[in-house]
């Protein structure tokens, strides 16, 4: 499939801020469908109803970048999608919950705008979800940052859940090429989750792993663990993997050896 190549545009614009860039140009990157695959209504996001997913609402990663359309039934977007990044990171000394920015394209400005709300789920407000009842209520000035937290929530949930596996798109090497000769940067990798790969309708080129062949220096995403011997499972942190002297496998690009 075709990226949607989202954070490789706006970094190219040079509207960014050197600090939010630097977040977006080294995180891992996900794709998500049209208004980030948003499945269920407000009213259906209830303490009873969600309170037993709060283990779940883990970031694989420090920071995360997750990239949709967004539609939007108004005048001023004549192609009523909206080109979104959500930037999703963890609050410092919490397991749970994460902290979301967003940088999303206006049509009508010819430009990459960032919101100026940030939207908060930290890991106290998750734990006492416990002891409520009744619909959750999100403390937010911003109505499209309310949504932006719920696709997050989303996100993590399926990202965390059992089956539900995590699958590489890579760039098209001949566009990077090109681009690298025009002295431009390249286009980044991405992951997607396979709940959402047929909601994208395309076909995901697969890398080959778990040959028993050494592997290039990676991150691992954080992850659950299930072992027979435990019943609930097993969080096991992001960390680094495989052999720094064969190169670095974070990008589709000039490998080079070290």
């Amino acid at each position: 499939m075709n990226p949607y190549n989202y954070s490789r545009k706006y970094l190219d614009s040079g509207l960014g801020h050197e600090g939010r860039d630097t977040y977006i140009d080294g995180c891992m990157k996900y794709i998500l469908p049209v208004n980030g695959g948003l499945q269920y209504k407000d009213s259906d996001w209830t303490y009873e109803n969600k309170k037993r997913f709060s283990n779940l609402l883990r970031l694989p990663y420090h920071q995360v970048i997750l990239e949709f359309p967004r539609s939007f039934e108004c005048d001023c977007c004549p192609h009523n999608l909206a080109p979104t990044i959500l930037i999703c990171q963890k609050e410092v000394g919490d397991e749970l919950g994460f902290v979301v920015d967003e940088v999303r394209y206006f049509h009508e400005y010819d430009e990459w705008r960032t919101n100026k709300f940030s939207a908060t789920l930290n890991q106290k407000d998750i734990e006492e979800w416990t002891n409520k009842t009744g619909e959750m209520e999100f403390e937010c000035e911003d109505v499209p940052q309310m949504v932006n937290l719920q696709v997050c929530i989303q996100y993590c949930i399926y990202l965390n859940t059992r089956k539900i596996q995590v699958e590489n798109v890579l760039p098209n090497k001949k566009l990077n090429t090109k681009r690298i000769k025009h002295n431009k940067k390249p286009f980044f990798d991405y992951k997607i989750l396979t709940i959402h790969k047929n909601a994208v309708k395309k076909t995901l080129k697969q890398e080959n792993i778990g040959n028993g062949k050494k592997r290039k220096w990676h991150q691992v995403t954080g992850h659950f663990r299930f072992l027979e011997q435990y019943e609930d499972p097993i969080w096991i942190e992001d960390h680094e993997r495989g052999d720094l002297s064969l190169g670095i496998a974070d990008k589709d690009y000039k490998i080079n050896k070290i």
